[in-house]
């Protein structure tokens, strides 16, 4: 993993600034609800700005915002802006969508080989309103889990593994994703119609139950999710979103963020190891191209 200058690092938050900025300026349009997730709510708690060896910014929206935030950016965005989204970019496998700067490069060191081009970007997650039931939930969720797996095979049959697997089990897996590649191809599937069916799965008990608590499907991982099985939230902890300060501006975040940080992450304010404080250095940046 390499490291930014102290120079180069700034410009990328300025970058990431304007970035958020044209993302609530449509939202703040339209009336869409969003608010800063993640790290993002992190530098805001503990810094009021980026964390110091952070590179990059993350906002989550209800499903139904979401959505029609896809719908209408492409027409909205200035024209330095892009969104990259699995039914829109050939080659884009993620069931979440970026916002990047059309006219930069940043590509991350474990993404060398895609297939679209992607500027410096913030990170745009849906949340979805899900069961009160724990075993109803992570049907749910499983299934989201496999199917955004399966969205990476369909482009991409030698996708970076766990850092747990190694020798002849990494050979085995890789083996086993080339037949799961092939096979997706050979039924007609692709990321397009994996995100369309993602969707569905993820958003249909919210469209069938009247329920007030949300997850994000992507922090659940069998591997790693941060020592829980999942994480939810209520409505009442996320909205309405409320401004704080974040560098020399402010961004919206969510209505209890310690409530939401507590939950994801434990006890966020003590700041981690050096050897865990990560970052998505790129092996490509440019900017203003």
């Amino acid at each position: 993993m390499g490291e930014y200058s102290e120079g180069i690092l700034h410009k990328l938050w300025d970058y990431e600034l304007s970035i958020y900025n044209e993302f609530a300026r449509v939202c703040e349009k339209y009336g869409f609800r969003y608010f800063a997730s993640y790290g993002t709510v992190i530098g805001a708690m503990r810094h009021r700005g980026f964390i110091p060896w952070d590179d990059d910014m993350d906002v989550g929206m209800p499903r139904e915002d979401y959505e029609k935030f896809l719908e209408v950016a492409p027409k909205e965005l200035g024209s330095t802006f892009e969104l990259l989204e699995a039914r829109k970019t050939k080659g884009y496998v993620l069931p979440f969508a970026k916002l990047t700067r059309s006219d930069t490069t940043f590509i991350e060191a474990t993404d060398t080989d895609r297939k679209y081009h992607s500027g410096i970007f913030i990170d745009i997650f849906p949340f979805d309103k899900v069961p009160e039931d724990a075993v109803q939930r992570q049907k749910i969720q499983q299934k989201c889990w496999v199917i955004a797996r399966l969205m990476v095979l369909c482009d991409y049959p030698k996708p970076k593994l766990p850092s747990s697997v190694k020798g002849f089990k990494k050979q085995v897996a890789y083996f086993g994703c080339y037949v799961v590649h092939g096979l997706l191809l050979l039924f007609g599937q692709s990321a397009k119609k994996l995100q369309s069916r993602y969707t569905a799965v993820a958003s249909k008990y919210g469209k069938e139950h009247d329920t007030n608590r949300y997850a994000e499907f992507m922090l659940y991982k069998y591997e790693d999710n941060y020592g829980k099985e999942d994480v939810t939230y209520s409505e009442e902890e996320l909205l309405p979103a409320v401004d704080m300060q974040y560098e020399t501006q402010s961004i919206k975040v969510p209505q209890n963020s310690d409530a939401y940080l507590k939950k994801t992450y434990g006890e966020y304010m003590t700041l981690p190891p050096v050897e865990k404080r990560h970052c998505h250095f790129p092996a490509v940046l440019k900017f203003d191209e």
